[in-house]
């Protein structure tokens, strides 16, 4: 009760964490200086070296709690990136309907397709055979066979299958 009496301004008195002073106070100046000639890349176990070397000795645990409350944050490492879609996944991406795809998944498969052009050769390959069935246009596979063999897909010459069909008047 004597606080409130006692108080000239009411953040005095106000309820709420107020920090209170430390004896690592007067080292602030010092800390920070060599906190930030390090770039942040100096141990609290050589900061309390240093300070003991100083005439200071005391706990590293106050040291540690001086530090968290007083010094800046260094800024937290960045992610890295994601992981880059396994065959599997991107397999299902091409043969899958384009209608049952995630809106991720079209962004994925969007990236991808960008990254390789003779996968996205292969991608339209493949929707135009996909859709022969559905759209009832099994008379356009001749055509599509000769294109699928013309493409430069360099996997599609090595296969047994292509140099079959290709070795066939």
């Amino acid at each position: 009760m004597q606080r409130y009496a006692h108080a000239e301004h009411w953040p005095q008195v106000s309820p709420g964490r107020h920090r209170r002073g430390s004896s690592l106070d007067v080292h602030h100046a010092y800390l920070s200086r060599r906190v930030a000639e390090t770039r942040a890349r100096v141990s609290l176990v050589a900061l309390h070296r240093e300070l003991a070397e100083r005439g200071r000795h005391g706990s590293c645990s106050t040291l540690r709690a001086w530090a968290v409350q007083r010094l800046p944050h260094p800024r937290q490492t960045p992610q890295p990136p994601p992981a880059p879609p396994s065959i599997r996944q991107v397999t299902g991406w091409l043969t899958r309907r384009p209608s049952s795809l995630t809106e991720d998944e079209h962004q994925q498969l969007k990236a991808v397709l960008e990254h390789c052009p003779e996968l996205a050769t292969t991608h339209q390959l493949v929707r135009d055979f996909g859709d022969m069935p559905t759209q009832q246009t099994g008379l356009l596979l001749p055509a599509w066979i000769d294109e699928a063999i013309t493409q430069t897909c360099p996997a599609w010459r090595a296969s047994p299958a292509v140099s079959q069909t290709t070795s066939t008047p």
